[in-house]
């Protein structure tokens, strides 16, 4: 059973590893794309978005950065950056994002905790026929993880009566693969879903610290 922690602070870091299983896509080059985070939800009635803050693209936008975005009461995203970019040997994508303060007030309005971090990095890079990942995250609390957090880690916050349903699904890094595989992935630092049982009228999403890769695929791989 899985519990709300409301003073814990972690350290936690993982990698994770795509490879090719049987390529379909045809890229002319690795390809890459980050992001701070973004949110998208219906609280009471009102509608908070906020657009996918301080993107990068592997070829295009190299960095970005941000002094914050926020939605009072509901979320608040502190500095933050992301950079792309390839090795200037090997032709490597990576992309790496990286913030602080960060503080989903959210579950809070429906009785649930308050989740906050200290800092966090996310990364991937391609390799050979696929793609690797890693995050870091320091002074979590709100929720309890492991010291490391494994692929797609869940967290359920319940609601405030027995047997009610989720407030919130809280998921750590989370690992989105193409299917077929095709050695890239995406890769959510968190990613929080409110009444993800869709019992209540509102709903949405909350994303901080978003990365993908993908590997150059050859015209006749597969």
């Amino acid at each position: 059973m899985k519990t709300i922690a409301a003073g814990l602070a972690t350290l936690a870091i993982l990698t994770f590893t795509a490879n090719t299983a049987a390529a379909s896509n045809v890229t002319a080059a690795p390809a890459g794309h980050g992001s701070v985070g973004w949110t998208n939800a219906l609280v009471q009635g009102h509608p908070i978005s906020i657009e996918s803050i301080a993107t990068c693209t592997v070829g295009g936008v190299t960095s970005a950065s941000t002094n914050g975005a926020a939605a009072t009461g509901f979320v608040n995203y502190g500095k933050g950056k992301s950079t792309c970019g390839t090795d200037t040997t090997t032709g490597a994508a990576k992309v790496t994002v990286t913030g602080t303060k960060f503080i989903f007030d959210g579950p809070k309005t429906y009785g649930g905790p308050v989740i906050k971090l200290t800092s966090f990095s996310i990364s991937c890079s391609t390799v050979e026929n696929g793609s690797q990942s890693s995050i870091k995250i320091t002074g979590l609390t709100g929720v309890t993880v492991p010291s490391s957090i494994p692929a797609n880690y869940t967290v359920d916050i319940p609601g405030t009566q027995p047997g009610s349903p989720p407030i919130a699904r809280v998921v750590l890094n989370e690992v989105i693969l193409p299917d077929p595989p095709d050695g890239g992935l995406i890769v959510n630092l968190m990613h929080v879903t409110l009444f993800p049982e869709g019992v209540a009228i509102d709903s949405g999403e909350v994303v901080l610290g978003s990365v993908s890769c993908s590997p150059a695929v050859d015209d006749d791989a597969g």
